[in-house]
């Protein structure tokens, strides 16, 4: 699916299910005014793949693209920041599907549009530092990161031209579902991946949230993230930092609601607001 918007006006995602596809995105414009369309793909990479191969206008003409705003903030996680069930549509659906997955509904957007800056999300639903939801095979996220896109250019490491501000990071929820996870290991785990994510990203604010759901080990993992925090903290990275987010309130397939991702939203804005100045 891709995420439409119209001057900052929410449209009607529009679904994608040809191989190559002619979509719409915005008619009826005034030629003479500017306007801004912004698309988004709104679900995983693991989820499906899309690409822009021309765009066309009529009856006006492209302009050049803005600047690009000084604020970015990347969002690194699993199916909490993938927004698993947080579409609109398909409320009473029993089992994941694409329809079911919409990531501008969770906190990143949240926070990107309350801090008037950019975001970019590196997600994938199920992953884990060192466990995948309830021992899954698969790739880990640590494992993922680095890559470009590890699902369809495997050995492509991604070049992190990007150099967000802000980084935050939601993982340890699928490592929770797991009640035999060997606690000195995930903690190690936490504690390498923020190495990898500072070497990567020398000057950005880390954030590791944790929080939104309970699960066999989520008081342990909560321990476990704070301590590897702390380790950061205590060897002289002061850019490190642990915030726990409240049990979301409502859920739909296990997962927060879009309505119920806000307060989570609102104590990231705060805590970001206090570490940049914005």
């Amino acid at each position: 699916y891709l995420k439409v918007y119209v001057d900052g006006v929410e449209q009607e995602d529009v679904l994608l299910d040809e191989k190559m596809q002619t979509v719409t995105l915005a008619e009826g414009l005034d030629p003479n005014v500017t306007h801004r369309v912004e698309v988004r793909k709104r679900n995983s990479p693991r989820s499906s793949t899309a690409g822009l191969v021309q765009l066309e206008v009529t009856g006006g003409k492209k302009l050049a693209p803005a600047n690009a705003n000084d604020r970015l903030i990347e969002f690194v996680g699993d199916s909490l920041t993938v927004g698993y069930s947080a579409a609109d549509t398909n409320k009473t659906a029993t089992a994941w599907s694409t329809a079911t997955e919409d990531a501008t509904k969770t906190y990143s957007k949240q926070v990107a549009d309350g801090l008037n800056a950019d975001y970019m999300v590196t997600a994938i639903s199920g992953r884990g530092v060192v466990m995948n939801n309830s021992g899954g095979d698969g790739y880990l996220l640590p494992e993922i990161y680095p890559q470009q896109d590890i699902y369809n250019l495997p050995d492509v490491p991604y070049d992190f031209a990007l150099q967000p501000q802000v980084i935050v990071i939601n993982l340890g929820t699928n490592d929770a579902t797991n009640a035999g996870l060997n606690m000195d290991t995930f903690q190690n785990g936490v504690y390498d991946f923020i190495h990898l994510v500072r070497q990567k990203n020398p000057n950005a604010q880390i954030i590791w949230a944790y929080g939104l759901r309970t699960d066999k080990m989520t008081t342990q993992v909560a321990a476990a993230i704070q301590a590897a925090v702390a380790q950061h903290n205590a060897q002289g990275d002061a850019k490190v930092h642990y915030v726990p987010l409240a049990v979301a309130q409502e859920m739909h397939l296990n997962h927060p609601t879009a309505a119920a991702y806000a307060p989570a939203g609102e104590t990231l804005i705060e805590k970001i607001k206090e570490i940049t100045g914005w």
